[in-house]
C-alpha cells in the first residue's frame, strides 16, 4: 500500500502538469525553469524523474524543502508531535462520550434520551470544522475568555477548543453506530437468558460491549485517521503548528518536495492506524486469530 501511495504521489506531483511550471511565477524565464529543474532532478524523461523522486525517497529526506533550505522530513517530523497531541486529545474526548452516548440510547430505546443521542449524533455528523471552531472562538475566547484564540502552548487553554471542534464528527458517527451495534447485541438470546437467570443489568451490559465493540472499533481507527489527516482545516483556524497546517504552507509556497514528505507520512500514520485495528480484533473476539 506505502509502494502504490509512493507512485501515486509522484505521478500527480510529476505526471500531470509541470511541477517547475509551478513552483516558479508565471514571468520566470525559460533559463530560470531550466536551472530549477536540473537542480530539483525534474529533468530527462519520465524514467529518470523517478529514479530521481526513488533516490529521495530512498534517503528518507524527500529532498531540501524550497522554503526552508532544510530536510522536508525533518520539517514534517518535527510538527508530528504536535498533531498527535491534539488528534489524542480529541480521540479521548470523542470515544469516551460516544460510546457512552449510544450504549444509553440503546439501553432506553426510543426514550427522550434516545431521541436527545440520534439530534446530538446527527448534528455532530452535520458540523462544518471551520464554522463550530469560529464559533467556539466567538463564545469562550471573545465573550467569555476562558482559552486562547489560536496557537500552540501549555495546558488546556490553547488545545481544548480545536480539539473539541475536531472531536464533534467522531462523536456523532460512533455514538450511532454504538447505539445500532447494541441494539442488535440486546436483541440476541444471551441477553434474555442472562436476564432470565438474574445476571445483573451491568454485567450484561459489559458482556454486550464487548460483543459489540469490533465494529466501534474499527470505526474509531477510521476516526483517529481522519483526526489525524483531517486536521488542516482546525489548524489552520486555530494556527495550530501541526502537519496539517504544514501541508497548507507547503502548497502555498509551492515547495513540492515538502508536499511529497507530508503526504508519504499521512499515508504512514493511515496504515499503521489500520493495522493496529486489525491487531485489536484477536483480543475482542477469540474465535479471530493470527493464523
Amino acid at each position: 500500500m506505502l509502494a502504490v501511495v509512493l507512485v501515486v504521489i509522484f505521478v500527480i506531483s510529476n505526471l500531470i502538469g509541470d511541477p517547475v511550471a509551478l513552483m516558479l511565477p508565471t514571468e520566470a524565464t525559460a533559463a530560470q525553469r531550466e536551472e530549477l529543474a536540473e537542480s530539483l532532478g525534474l529533468t530527462g524523461s519520465w524514467w529518470d524523474r523517478l529514479g530521481a523522486y526513488l533516490e529521495r525517497v530512498a534517503s528518507g529526506t524527500f529532498g531540501q524543502s524550497l522554503w526552508q533550505d532544510v530536510p522536508a522530513m525533518q520539517l514534517v517530523l518535527g510538527r508530528l508531535p504536535v498533531t498527535f497531541y491534539l488528534a489524542g486529545v480529541a480521540f479521548l474526548i470523542s470515544v469516551p462520550t460516544a460510546v457512552l452516548m449510544g450504549s444509553i440510547a440503546a439501553f432506553k430505546p426510543r426514550s427522550l434520551i434516545d431521541r436527545f443521542v440520534n439530534v446530538s449524533s446527527l448534528g455532530g455528523v452535520s458540523t462544518v470544522d471551520f464554522w463550530a471552531g469560529l464559533m467556539l472562538i466567538m463564545i469562550f475566547s471573545v465573550g467569555l475568555g476562558w482559552t486562547r484564540t489560536g496557537g500552540f502552548g501549555p495546558g488546556l487553554a490553547y488545545v481544548i477548543l480545536p480539539a473539541l471542534t475536531l472531536s464533534f464528527r467522531a462523536i456523532g458517527r460512533i455514538a450511532q453506530l454504538t447505539r445500532s451495534a447494541m441494539l442488535d447485541e440486546y436483541s440476541k438470546p444471551y441477553v434474555r437468558m442472562a436476564r432470565a437467570k438474574g445476571m445483573p443489568e451491568h454485567r450484561i451490559f459489559f458482556h454486550a460491549l464487548k460483543n459489540a465493540a469490533i465494529p466501534v472499533v474499527t470505526l474509531s481507527g477510521d476516526e483517529f485517521n481522519h483526526l489525524l489527516n483531517g486536521a488542516i482545516v482546525v489548524e489552520v483556524v486555530f494556527a495550530w503548528p501541526g502537519i496539517g497546517l504544514l501541508l497548507l504552507q507547503a502548497i502555498e509556497r509551492r515547495d513540492l518536495f515538502l508536499i511529497e514528505a507530508t503526504i508519504a507520512v499521512i499515508a504512514v500514520l493511515a496504515i499503521v492506524v489500520n493495522l493496529i485495528v486489525d491487531l485489536l480484533y484477536t483480543s475482542l473476539n477469540p474465535k479471530i486469530s493470527y493464523r
